[in-house]
C-alpha cells in the first residue's frame, strides 16, 4: 500500500478550496469506479476536502438527515447510480447525472417523525463507526508489539 495523501497550505485552502471543505455530518457517495459507497464524515476524518470521485450531500435541515442517509444506502439509489453512470472502462457518476435522479421526499411532518424515530439509531451508527476506527488503530498499534515480544498481554490488560 502507498500513502497518496497530498497536503496544501492553510492559506491556499482558504483562498482556493474552502468550498470543498467537508464538515462533520456530511455524507459522501463514491461516484467513480465502485459506485454508491456511502460515508458519513466524522470528527476523526477532519480536516478533509472533497475530491472529484465523490459527491457530498449536506442536509439543509436535521429532519432530512436520517431519510437522506437511508435513501443513499437504498437499492433504488444504487440502481439509479448504475443506470445514469457513464464510462466504458470505469463507470462515473457526476453532478450532471445526479440532476436526472428523481427523489420522492415525504412531507416535512413525516420526515420529522422519521427523524425522531431513527435519530438514535443514526447516532449509534456514527458512534459505532468511530469506536471501530479507534479499535482498529489500537489493534494495529498493539499487535506488532505483541508479536515481536516488545509487549506482553499482562502489560495491556489494565488499559482502559
Amino acid at each position: 500500500l502507498s500513502n497518496s495523501a497530498s497536503f496544501i497550505s492553510i492559506e491556499e485552502f482558504f483562498k482556493k478550496y474552502k468550498h470543498f471543505e467537508l464538515k462533520v455530518g456530511d455524507m459522501v457517495v463514491s461516484t467513480s469506479g465502485t459506485l454508491g459507497r456511502v460515508a458519513i464524515i466524522r470528527p476523526s476524518h477532519l480536516p478533509l476536502m472533497l475530491n472529484t470521485s465523490v459527491i457530498r450531500f449536506r442536509p439543509k435541515d436535521i429532519v432530512f438527515r436520517c431519510f437522506m442517509y437511508q435513501y443513499l444506502q437504498s437499492n433504488r439509489f444504487k440502481e439509479e447510480l448504475e443506470t445514469q453512470a457513464s464510462g466504458s472502462v470505469q463507470l462515473n457518476f457526476g453532478p450532471m447525472h445526479l440532476k436526472r435522479v428523481k427523489i420522492i421526499s415525504p412531507a416535512i411532518n413525516i420526515l420529522s417523525s422519521y427523524e425522531n424515530c431513527f435519530s438514535n439509531v443514526y447516532d449509534r451508527i456514527l458512534l459505532n463507526r468511530e469506536q471501530n476506527q479507534e479499535l482498529t488503530t489500537l489493534r494495529d498499534t498493539l499487535l506488532p508489539k505483541l508479536i515481536s515480544g516488545e509487549l506482553e498481554v499482562s502489560q495491556i490488560q489494565n488499559l482502559p
